[in-house]
């Protein structure tokens, strides 16, 4: 149904508003950290840059009831928001490790899991009388997002980037890409508050059909 279109499209627009939030675009700095360094000392740098970003999903967590009060999100589908959110961004965040590290070709297949790979059975579906519900659309979302991101991590560990237990906690490491990276994010969150702020809107006032 267009409502049903209507409320896919508010979450898909607010994922991807929270994984700007989310990264903070912190990639901006710390992979320009990553480059031509050894794992060891790679391995630091993804430690607190998954430090940062922990913090960041625990502030989305605190506030994203508020989607509920106004509306925007039904509260049974608010889990599988927080949860998208959480795996894209972290799956992203694998993606452009692998960027940096000279992987590209394994960096795409992993961009193909995360965002296309999980959109195929559903495809199928109608071609056997099954009803493609909002809910499966997320859970299918949500899987393609986990995988990735699992993926991606055996992958940097085959590549000896990630030894956490040999890591520390560089607070001013992170106050620096803080730094670097906000005048990235404020470019972002600008731009797609341009391109998809009339959703919300049109939401609000027409209901989730008019947005369909």
């Amino acid at each position: 149904t267009f409502e049903t279109l209507g409320l896919y499209n508010i979450i898909s627009v607010t994922v991807a508003w929270s994984v700007y939030v989310l990264g903070f675009e912190f990639y901006s700095f710390s992979l320009r950290q990553i480059v031509g360094e050894e794992p060891h000392v790679i391995s630091g740098f993804v430690f607190n840059q998954l430090i940062f970003h922990i913090a960041g999903f625990l502030l989305l967590s605190a506030f994203s009831p508020v989607l509920v009060v106004f509306g925007f999100i039904p509260s049974n589908l608010l889990i599988y928001f927080i949860l998208i959110t959480l795996f894209d961004q972290l799956s992203q965040e694998c993606y452009r490790i692998c960027i940096a590290l000279d992987r590209s070709q394994f960096a795409n297949f992993l961009h193909f899991v995360k965002s296309g790979l999980w959109v195929y059975p559903l495809l199928m579906l109608p071609l056997i009388n099954k009803n493609v519900t909002i809910q499966l659309i997320l859970i299918m979302w949500l899987a393609g997002t986990l995988i990735a991101f699992v993926i991606g991590v055996a992958k940097l560990k085959r590549l000896n980037i990630i030894h956490l237990k040999k890591t520390s906690w560089d607070i001013a490491w992170i106050r620096r890409g803080i730094v670097v990276a906000f005048p990235f994010l404020i470019i972002s969150i600008a731009q797609l508050t341009m391109d998809f702020s009339d959703r919300y809107l049109i939401d609000y006032f027409l209901g989730k059909a008019e947005v369909g």
